[in-house]
C-alpha cells in the first residue's frame, strides 16, 4: 500500500462498521484541521500523532480559494486536496463530489469498499470479520457506499 489521507466519511464508515482499529496502519494519514474540526467531533478516533498532518498557509489558501469557486465543496474537502497535492498521497472518501474535484486537480482517489479489498489482500485483514464489518455498515441507513457494491464484495468474500 502506499500513503493515503482519510477523509472524514471513510472514517465514519470505519466506525459504523466497527473496524476503525485499521486506519491506525502507518500509511494512512488525516490532516489536522479535518481530524480537530470535523472527525473529533463526530467520533472518538485515537490516532497517532505521527498519522496527522500539519497544514499550512498555502493549503489553507488553496481551500478557501477552491471553495469559492466550487461552492459544493467544503473547506475541509479542499484542503484534503490540497493535502492529497502537496503529499502525492491517494485520497480515500466516499464523496463523490469530493472525489470529482480532486481527481479534476490530479488527486488519486478511492472508496471504502477499495480499502477494505486492499486491508484483506495487503494487510491479513481476516475475510469473515470484513464480511461482519460488511454486514454492520449495509445496516446503517447514514453510509454513503452503494448497497450494490457492499453486498457484492460480501458476496466475493464468502
Amino acid at each position: 500500500m502506499s500513503d493515503y489521507l482519510i477523509d472524514t466519511n471513510v472514517v465514519v464508515d470505519f466506525a459504523t462498521a466497527d473496524i476503525l482499529h485499521f486506519l491506525n496502519i502507518h500509511c494512512f494519514f488525516v490532516s489536522q484541521l479535518v481530524y480537530e474540526e470535523e472527525i473529533s467531533k463526530q467520533i472518538s478516533f485515537p490516532i497517532r500523532q505521527s498519522q496527522i498532518i500539519k497544514e499550512t498557509g498555502e493549503d489553507i489558501l488553496f481551500a478557501y480559494k477552491l471553495h469559492e469557486e466550487k461552492k459544493k465543496i467544503s473547506v475541509y474537502d479542499a484542503i484534503n486536496i490540497s493535502l492529497a497535492k502537496r503529499y502525492k498521497f491517494a485520497l480515500l472518501t466516499g464523496d463523490q463530489i469530493l472525489m470529482k474535484q480532486a481527481k479534476s486537480e490530479g488527486v488519486d482517489c478511492h472508496g471504502t469498499i477499495w480499502i477494505i479489498k486492499r486491508l484483506i489482500e495487503n494487510h491479513g485483514a481476516d475475510k469473515n470479520k470484513m464480511i461482519l464489518a460488511l454486514k454492520k455498515l449495509l445496516d446503517n441507513g447514514k453510509r454513503r457506499v452503494p448497497s450494490s457494491l457492499i453486498n457484492s464484495l460480501i458476496k466475493e468474500l464468502e
